[in-house]
């Protein structure tokens, strides 16, 4: 394997940067939870190779000169949908961006089902172009809901209910929408949803191909080929935090605080050599914000902007 940095900011930002990628097209985008004042610079790439300046900036909004731009999901932060929307907050209203040039936010058509009984915790499109939203009761948060819309989130169906979690995930996968609320992965269509599988603790990521079904925890990894038993294996935990993974044509990428490695088979890993080698000024480790499949690789963005690739 190898650790090429392809991306250095000219100035370091003053909160993290996220990496959301769709088509092969690739934005590095703040992370705006709680921040007033104008939206800082963003980044967009073609090619995973050279990352160029894509401004924010808002049509057909009136924002003011301090607009509160908050992420709509709690754990996946600004959300990149299967059709290749960025989705962010505006109070109670929904924006979006597409990937590209310039990250132009626009309002969108939803309005939020049943917002006196029902806490949203997630939001994605998937390729058809339809909405899904997950949560759960507000009166009770082991009870997980998920609804669907056909018209751009104006309206909404309920999809399943009573579900053994909260849904704080939806994920489109080789299988079709995941949804995961918290140990279970489920299944979603259009008129209920199949448990896909359960785990030992609380799973916030699962990647479905034709190996099977993996999901991951904070610190565990499970595979489970077709018809078969999982199998669990520890993440590695570098300095701890959030770990970031992405599945690529060789096996995974994983990157947390302090340390990034690679695995074929999401059950041993190995750390990629020279992460911590020449970190920024005044620190002594890299911190994965997140990682993202490209071609040949995955991409890792750092939490104070630089960006990585990962090749084999």
């Amino acid at each position: 394997m190898s650790l090429e940095r392809v991306f250095v900011p000219d100035t370091l930002p003053t909160r993290s940067r996220t990496l959301r990628a769709h088509a092969g097209r690739f934005a590095l985008v703040p992370l705006p939870r709680g921040e007033e004042g104008p939206l800082p610079e963003a980044y967009h790439s073609d090619d995973s190779a050279r990352f160029v300046p894509a401004p924010y900036g808002f049509e057909g909004i009136d924002v003011g000169d301090a607009p509160v731009v908050d992420t709509v999901c709690d754990r996946a932060l600004p959300e990149a949908t299967g059709d290749g929307r960025l989705l962010y907050g505006l109070g109670a209203r929904v924006l979006e961006a597409r990937i590209g040039p310039a990250l132009t936010l626009r309002p969108t058509a939803y309005v939020a089902p049943e917002p006196l009984r029902v806490r949203r915790k997630a939001i994605t499109v998937t390729a058809d172009g339809r909405w899904w939203t997950g949560g759960h009761l507000n009166a009770d948060s082991a009870k997980g809901m998920i609804f669907r819309s056909d018209d751009g989130g104006a309206t909404w169906t309920l999809v399943a209910e009573k579900l053994p979690g909260s849904v704080g995930v939806l994920v489109e996968t080789a299988a079709g929408l995941c949804a995961l609320a918290f140990r279970s992965a489920l299944l979603v269509g259009a008129d209920g949803v199949t448990e896909l599988a359960k785990y030992k603790d609380e799973v916030w990521n699962v990647v479905v191909d034709d190996r099977g079904t993996f999901g991951f925890g904070d610190h565990f990894a499970a595979f489970a080929p077709p018809g078969k038993k999982q199998k669990y294996a520890a993440l590695p935990l570098g300095a701890g935090g959030r770990a970031h993974v992405a599945a690529t044509t060789h096996g995974f990428v994983l990157g947390r605080l302090g340390g990034l490695w690679t695995s074929p088979d999401a059950l041993t890993w190995t750390e990629v050599p020279g992460w911590n080698d020449h970190p920024t000024v005044g620190r002594t480790r890299r911190d994965a914000a997140a990682v993202t499949r490209c071609q040949d690789g995955a991409l890792v963005a750092t939490d104070v902007g630089e960006v990585f690739f990962v090749r084999g």
